[in-house]
Formats: structure tokens, C-alpha cells, sequence
């Protein structure tokens, strides 16, 4: 008998998570930038967005951002680890200076030796500069999906 109410209210609860939408929030801000092969700067314009994606996080209520940089090189460039390393650097220099805490900045500086890619714009990608933002909460971070000063990337889950 108990393993029939169990069962009968694991269905009920089954047909209710299966009619009702749940919605996951995911906050974060995104920048990127493809640079050009064997070049470190990322030039103004790409400085400029780069601000603009840091001050959008900055509207976040924490008290610290975490920033996850991925600057890579391709093997076909020059000196491709040294010149991924410097691409990181540049960034980092460019966030610290923009307020972010080093301990807050995590770099991964990947070099591509042959990297597969079936067209151009996925090639681009490869050696796109990433930089993805994300709130560092003392608490759980779920709060933030109804602040109104947040702007969360909202999906529905089914």
C-alpha cells in the first residue's frame, strides 16, 4: 500500500514539474574580440566595448566581479604561447585597471597547434579574446535573478 502512494504522488508530481515551466537565470556579461593573426592589441574600439561590458556588470549588487579571460593563438602565428601570454596580459592589465581584483581575474592563454574548423568564422572564434563576467556572491547568487538593476539571460527548462 505505502509503495502505491508513493508511486501515485511521484506521478502527481511528475504531471505538475511537466506542465509548468521552469525558468533558470543565468547572470553573466560577455565580451569578444577576434584579433588579427600575430597581433597582441586588441585596438580602441574593442578597449572601448570591452569598458562598456565591465560598467554593464558593474550594475550588478555584489561587491566583486569574477572574470574568466581565454585569449588564444593559433600554432600557425608567431611564437604562439608567448604571444597568447601577451594578449592575456594586456587584458589583464586593461581589467585591473578598470577596478577588477587580480585574485577575481582567471586566465587560460590556450594555443591551437591545428585547429580544425570548418570555415572561416569558426577559425575567427579560435582566436577570439573571451572575456565572461559573472557576480561573486557571499550568498547564493539566485537573488540576483529578480533584482530589477540585473539584466539575467533568462531560458525557460523543460
Amino acid at each position: 500500500m505505502m509503495s502505491f502512494l508513493k508511486a501515485l504522488s511521484l506521478f502527481y508530481a511528475g504531471i505538475v514539474l511537466a506542465t509548468q515551466p521552469l525558468y533558470a537565470c543565468t547572470i553573466s556579461e560577455s565580451f569578444q574580440q577576434t584579433t588579427p593573426l600575430n597581433v597582441v592589441d586588441m585596438g580602441n574600439a574593442a578597449r572601448l566595448r570591452l569598458v562598456d561590458t565591465v560598467l554593464r556588470a558593474r550594475r550588478w549588487p555584489v561587491s566583486e566581479i569574477i572574470a574568466s579571460v581565454s585569449t588564444p593563438a593559433l600554432g600557425t602565428e608567431r611564437r604562439p604561447s608567448v604571444l597568447s601570454s601577451a594578449r592575456a596580459e594586456a587584458v589583464k592589465r586593461i581589467l585591473l585597471q578598470l577596478g577588477l581584483k587580480e585574485s577575481n581575474i582567471f586566465v587560460e592563454s590556450p594555443v591551437y597547434k591545428k585547429p580544425v574548423a570548418p570555415n572561416k568564422e569558426a577559425l575567427d572564434e579560435l582566436r577570439s579574446i573571451a572575456v565572461d563576467f559573472y557576480p561573486k556572491c557571499d550568498d547564493d547568487c539566485a537573488r540576483l535573478c529578480d533584482d530589477p538593476r540585473v539584466l539575467p539571460d533568462s531560458r525557460i527548462v523543460r
